[in-house]
């Protein structure tokens, strides 16, 4: 329940790091963002990135985060560490971070590595949703919850997708429930 939190102090840190990187590349609506990686994967090649998803961050496309946010998304980080129960992706808009998004995999998987007192992905949908808004018709089942942050909860199999929502406005949550969608579709 402390997305918002998350989100801020990630976008403080991912500012450093951006720094640190030296230059930045502007995508063209075709061409994937930079990516920083906190895990240490070896990168795929060509061919792997045009044929499959390489990480979760993959199963959002550039023009679908930008239809969300408005923003220009110029870089993309991808935090996957070990000793977390979730993994997450923020798409940046260095010009402009109102205009970034943030989205967070919480895996059975991940739950069980780290030891998490919850059984499941199940588990932790239901004890972050139990004030929710339920929302019909995505994923298993999805809600609105509002905590520390606002955000679209989603849980599809052994996965629970948070998107970190700026507003309450039915215009902006429509778009968020778009992305979702798509996302979800492409889960494996």
């Amino acid at each position: 329940m402390v997305l918002r939190h998350r989100y801020w102090m990630l976008v403080g840190l991912m500012t450093l790091v951006l720094g640190a990187c030296g230059t930045e590349q502007t995508p063209s609506r075709r061409q994937s963002p930079t990516t920083v990686n906190t895990t240490a994967q070896p990168s795929p090649t060509a061919q792997e990135s045009a044929d499959t998803p390489t990480t979760l961050c993959d199963l959002a496309t550039l023009d679908e985060v930008q239809a969300v946010t408005g923003g220009t998304i110029q870089n993309v980080i991808v935090g996957n560490l070990d000793n977390l129960q979730y993994s997450d992706c923020t798409y940046m808009d260095p010009q402009d971070f109102s205009k970034s998004l943030r989205m967070v995999f919480t895996t059975s998987e991940k739950m069980a590595k780290t030891g998490s007192p919850l059984q499941n992905a199940a588990a932790y949908f239901a004890e972050n949703t139990k004030n929710g808004e339920p929302v019909a018709g995505l994923g298993e089942q999805a809600a609105w919850v509002e905590g520390a942050g606002y955000g679209l909860y989603v849980l599809k199999g052994d996965t629970v997708i948070e998107f970190g929502a700026p507003s309450r406005d039915p215009a902006v949550r429509a778009k968020f429930e778009t992305l979702a969608h798509q996302v979800v579709s492409r889960l494996p």
